[in-house]
């Protein structure tokens, strides 16, 4: 076999979703893709039978586990806006809970599983500056109405950016933002603003000379127009699949956040803070992965006994984080016949507040 071939190769995956709360399903709904299997059913209480929202098993085929996320994930997407559209009513972000290998006559493969509630609060990690606060507030002031309405509104559309978990939603946020304050920007570099006739409403619409001076400030190689102009297109207009543009977005949403918050502050006149940009606000951020390899007879029997993961309990591991004491721990829960190897846990969420975290040995504590 060809290295190509080999790398092309498909394995079978299980990737567990939820969103919550949701519409209501009413029991169960299949839909059958061309590449695989989406069960939705609703989520109920344990004790009330109260209903808390959809979970969604996808059943698929790709070349791993992490295309197999970005695949489902895209695709569900899909499927939720038409639930949204038909029932006219709001459906939160897609949660990814956990995603396995279910390879026929496979006896080893990939395991992970996120976590977004953790047995401690979020903690507010970033002090306010107050001198920077008072001196971007004067300079917002002095750009006059037309530029500080478009600083500002730019801000807003940073926030939603940086508080969303979906990457369609934020690079549309950043995109909007910088099309807000492309003629400032044509100000601060001094070019010269240039128009071009629309075909339709045959009105003159501003080129984005400004941003595109700001890119090429950057000196990011993915900031680079003619591809930035290409995905912006693609995207916004919807000329490709969009699981299949989500992973180009995520490459260069990192970039663009950056662009749009060093734009801001060279237009009101700030260096900012050289700290990276934390997601905190959102319910619908993992704030914790596990990983592993199973192992067994024939990974296509994983879950027909039990669904493979882990579940938060208390008091099995130990923490301290600035003297405080945190209780937290994590428990397999797996099919008899198979077994977790090389599990690994990471903190996602909240570096800055991870970086502090020791973990210690029960008999230490």
């Amino acid at each position: 076999m060809s290295k190509q071939s080999s790398k092309s190769q498909k394995s079978n995956f299980r990737v567990i979703m939820d969103v919550r709360p949701a519409v209501i399903i009413g029991r169960k709904q299949t839909f059958w893709m061309s590449h695989g299997t989406y069960i939705f059913e609703d989520i109920t209480h344990p004790k009330n039978n109260s209903l808390l929202g959809i979970s969604i098993s996808a059943s698929l085929s790709a070349v791993n586990i992490d295309k197999a996320i970005e695949q489902a994930r895209g695709v569900t997407i899909v499927l939720l806006d038409q639930l949204s559209f038909l029932t006219k009513t709001s459906i939160p972000d897609l949660r990814i809970i956990k995603a396995y290998d279910t390879t026929p006559e496979k006896k080893r493969g990939k395991f992970i599983q996120y976590f977004y509630d953790l047995p401690f609060g979020l903690e507010s990690l970033r002090e306010l500056d107050k001198a920077l606060l008072k001196r971007s507030s004067a300079n917002i002031i002095n750009l006059g109405e037309i530029d500080n309405g478009r600083v500002t509104r730019a801000m807003h559309w940073f926030r939603l950016a940086t508080k969303s978990t979906d990457a369609l939603e934020r690079f549309t946020c950043l995109w909007i933002g910088l099309e807000t304050i492309n003629l400032t920007l044509c100000n601060y570099f001094g070019i010269e603003t240039e128009y071009s006739t629309c075909e339709y409403c045959n009105k003159n619409v501003p080129i984005l000379s400004g941003v595109k001076k700001l890119f090429s400030e950057t000196g990011d190689k993915k900031l680079n127009w003619r591809k930035m102009s290409r995905l912006r297109a693609t995207t916004l207009h919807g000329s490709k699949p969009l699981h299949e543009v989500v992973s180009d977005l995520k490459m260069v949403i990192p970039s663009l956040e950056v662009a749009l918050y060093n734009g801001l502050n060279q237009i009101i006149g700030t260096e900012g803070i050289n700290k990276c940009i934390l997601n905190i606000g959102s319910q619908n951020l993992a704030r914790w992965c596990s990983t592993a390899t199973i192992e067994g007879p024939n990974l296509e029997d994983i879950d027909k006994v039990t669904i493979p993961g882990f579940d938060w309990i208390l008091g099995t591991v130990y923490a301290t984080n600035n003297e405080k004491l945190l209780r937290f721990g994590q428990i397999p829960i797996i099919n008899e016949t198979f077994k977790f190897k090389d599990v690994k846990h990471t903190y996602l969420s909240q570096p800055d507040f991870a970086s502090k975290v020791t973990f210690l040995n029960k008999e230490n504590v």
